[in-house]
């Protein structure tokens, strides 16, 4: 077969980036969301037509279930967890929805991923500017070791928890306060407070006391085996 012939394939094409494999829905929800996902990604515009934009569509549970052959229940549960997401929005419209994919026109856009060739000139810019970031590392490593010869565990959680203008900070301060975590350095709490941040965010959508209340409940349902995305199933349950 000549490889270097050109194939017309009909239909388009989109764009999926690598680190979808590690994303929440792809490796941590079931199978059929992904799916369900993957067709609505696929299903809106990629270009205006009438009165859609771009990353739009209107579409009805019914063609949802016969295109990814899953149930009413299915279809719901997911597309409240991206909404939940914020992965992408709906309205009511006359039989069916407006659908909105959230940043549709950021990942369709090839110019917004980084390609082997600017990495590598990124690497030589790098390696010329040694000489200098050497020196700069050396002042902010000696910096850094002063930071986590003085590291509290319990003073930065207090840091979060008195975040009065950022409550999903103030969540993983609670979060981190209820678990009593085994953190010996800073470099290290910065590293598991960022791995929740993200749980966080969505959480501080709802009520400081149900979220609390969920704490409650969930330590009970689950006293050694328990976290922020644990929280985040169950905090509907817990109004």
């Amino acid at each position: 077969m000549d490889q270097s012939k050109k194939v017309e394939i009909s239909g388009g094409a989109t764009i999926w980036a690598r680190k979808t494999i590690d994303s929440e829905i792809f490796y941590d929800k079931p199978d059929k969301w992904f799916k369900i996902w993957f067709f609505l990604v696929n299903r809106v515009n990629h270009k205006p037509y009438r009165k859609w934009k771009r990353g739009e569509c209107h579409v009805t549970y019914k063609e949802i279930m016969v295109k990814t052959k899953a149930t009413k229940s299915q279809v719901d549960h997911c597309i409240r967890y991206l909404k939940r997401d914020q992965m992408l929005a709906t309205r009511k419209a006359t039989r069916g929805m407006h659908l909105t994919i959230d940043k549709y026109c950021t990942y369709q856009d090839f110019d917004n991923y980084k390609s082997d060739t600017k990495s590598e000139i990124k690497a030589k810019q790098k390696r010329h500017r040694s000489d200098t970031i050497n020196k700069n590392d050396k002042n902010e490593k000696n910096t850094s070791a002063k930071a986590e010869g003085n590291f509290s565990l319990e003073e930065e959680i207090n840091k979060f928890r008195d975040k009065k203008s950022q409550k999903h900070v103030r969540i993983v301060g609670w979060f981190f306060a209820e678990t009593k975590p085994n953190i010996p350095t800073l470099s290290v709490f910065k590293k598991e407070a960022s791995r929740w941040m993200k749980d966080a965010s969505i959480l501080a959508d709802y009520d400081d006391k149900q979220i609390l209340r969920t704490y409650q409940y969930v330590k009970e349902k689950f006293p050694d085996d328990w976290n922020l995305s644990t929280i985040r199933k169950y905090i509907t349950k817990t109004k």
